[in-house]
């Protein structure tokens, strides 16, 4: 019910709606606190759901006082014996305890370790549609030219029914020309032997030659067996394309979350944008301690939206 646990789940669902997110409520302070945050932390490693990707632990700001509970060292052995990954985000970015330095990451507020956990939908929305049109224009092309090597192959290949029909037009053409030469040397010769003879021969080559173009014909195997084996690898490689565009997009998509955390983790508008400011002198030095400022003195006050200046009068130095 806290007002940082509202704030994190407020940005986790503007940034990325699609995220999941589990709450584990625990005691934050107090004599229970400490044994409360252990077990919380030992809840999310044994659960037995889907395994978490990472653990926020935090708490708004406080005293010292109230902070101490993630001074203790049980709960700094917790967070560093934890083998999911730990962000902290204790108190207010001046808050700094044993814990922060034991995470794995340590975020200054609530608000901002959900910034940096929930990627931005928009950028990744954007990003993914200029991947998609990218490999469909490839896929694309490479469909269009299997398609034009084919065309151009199928252009190339003979019908063997032509071929088949010009052999049997030879062959008919032999059988007449051997049966006019029989029939003129039996007529001439009028020797009944030599034609019965001649009639026996031809016969033979003729068996012969029927003989092999039935083998011929066996051996030819139809148009379609062809086109059919090259639509087979057409769809093998479409099938490689899709499975080789799908891991270039899923590698390409963790590269791009990587890059996207590490921007909003060095971006110095994020924290002028929680209410935070920059001072600088007229000199354009930027101040960091009061010890640079002297009373009367006119500084320059840098704000999230716009600018502002602003006349000292009065210091106060803190050790």
């Amino acid at each position: 019910t806290g007002a940082a646990i509202h704030d994190v789940m407020s940005v986790l669902g503007r940034r990325f709606p699609a995220m999941r997110s589990t709450l584990i409520p625990t005691q934050v302070q107090g004599e229970e606190a400490t044994a409360q945050v252990v077990s919380a932390l030992g809840k999310a490693a044994a659960y037995q759901g889907s395994p978490f990707d990472l653990i926020l632990l935090t708490r708004g700001g406080g005293s010292p006082e109230d902070l101490w509970t993630f001074n203790t060292e049980p709960v700094a052995r917790a967070i560093a014996a934890s083998a999911i990954p730990i962000v902290s985000a204790i108190g207010h970015e001046s808050d700094v305890t044993i814990a922060d330095f034991v995470a794995d990451l340590r975020a200054p507020t609530p608000s901002a370790a959900a910034e940096l956990i929930a990627p931005d939908q928009h950028e990744w929305m954007q990003s993914l549609d200029n991947i998609s049109n990218r490999l469909a224009t490839n896929a694309m092309g490479r469909i269009r030219q299997g398609e034009r090597i084919l065309g151009a192959t199928a252009k190339r290949l003979r019908n063997p029914a032509v071929t088949l029909a010009q052999y049997q037009d030879r062959l008919s053409s032999q059988l007449r020309s051997l049966q006019s030469l029989t029939h003129r040397a039996i007529q001439d010769l009028n020797i009944g032997r030599i034609a019965t003879s001649l009639i026996s021969a031809t016969k033979g080559r003729i068996d012969d030659e029927q003989a092999r173009l039935n083998r011929a014909k066996q051996r030819l195997s139809p148009p379609i067996h062809f086109f059919r084996a090259l639509e087979q690898s057409r769809l093998n490689l479409t099938l490689r394309l899709s499975q080789a565009a799908d891991q270039r997009l899923k590698a390409s998509t963790a590269a791009l979350t990587q890059v996207s955390r590490q921007l909003e983790a060095l971006s110095p508008l994020k924290t002028l944008a929680r209410g935070f400011s920059i001072t600088q002198t007229e000199s354009g030095d930027i101040v960091s301690s009061a010890d640079q400022l002297e009373t009367g003195q006119v500084v320059d006050i840098r704000l999230s939206k716009g600018r502002a200046s602003a006349t000292i009068s009065q210091i106060e130095c803190e050790e």
